[in-house]
């Protein structure tokens, strides 16, 4: 009974040593992007387009709101997406200036790790439809997004990524399109997390 009992307590304690170092080497519930769902208003990123609280009638301007319509006679109210999701959104007139930032965000990572970046995005007037390109320490991933859902709905959008030796890397998201006339969208629920090989392996594949 006593080599058993002490068998059973040493798999235990080997069982207890190794969700420890899990837990310590890999936290996937952990998003890395501050303020992505915007709900703290208009901080913790960095944009090349203009602020504004007063209208988004100007192309290359964005605010950060619950329902675009009060900034733009023309916008959809997004109240779909808000019953579904609440608070604040990125709403933003595209800029007719080749590759001008919309988003930025720079974040402190683990090296050697898989990665998801994720993003909910969706058109908030018409046509021309915004082509959303994103980048890594100004290497882009994933490929270009065209974000032609349904005006007020938002899909997500998601890519893999292997940090190797990085452990500072700054996030960009840039719109293709400089039309004038529509190109006009919403950005929420901004996020990048630690995910498992599997993962990774699945997001690289749905974009090749």
């Amino acid at each position: 009974m006593k080599t058993i009992s002490y068998f059973a307590i040493l798999f235990m304690l080997m069982l207890s040593i190794k969700s420890f170092s899990q837990s310590e080497s890999s936290d996937l519930s952990k998003n890395y992007v501050k303020n992505g769902n915007f709900e703290q208003g208009n901080i913790d990123f960095l944009s090349n387009y203009t602020y504004t609280e007063k209208d988004l009638y100007p192309e290359g301007t964005y605010s950060v709101v619950s329902n675009p319509n009060k900034l733009h006679s023309h916008f959809n109210s997004c109240s779909e997406h808000y019953k579904n999701n609440g608070g604040k959104i990125l709403a933003v007139n595209g800029s007719t200036t080749k590759d001008k930032i919309i988003w930025q965000q720079k974040i402190k990572i683990k090296k050697k790790k898989y990665y998801e970046f994720a993003a909910d995005f969706g058109k908030i007037c018409g046509a021309p439809n915004p082509v959303l390109k994103f980048m890594i320490n100004d290497e882009e991933i994933g490929n270009l997004h065209e974000v032609f859902s349904p005006i007020g709905t938002f899909s997500t959008y998601q890519v893999g990524w292997f940090s190797e030796k990085n452990t500072k890397i700054t996030i960009s998201i840039i719109d293709k399109c400089t039309a004038a006339g529509g190109n006009d969208f919403g950005i929420d629920n901004i996020v990048f997390k630690e995910v498992s090989e599997e993962r990774y392996n699945f997001l690289i594949n749905q974009v090749e």
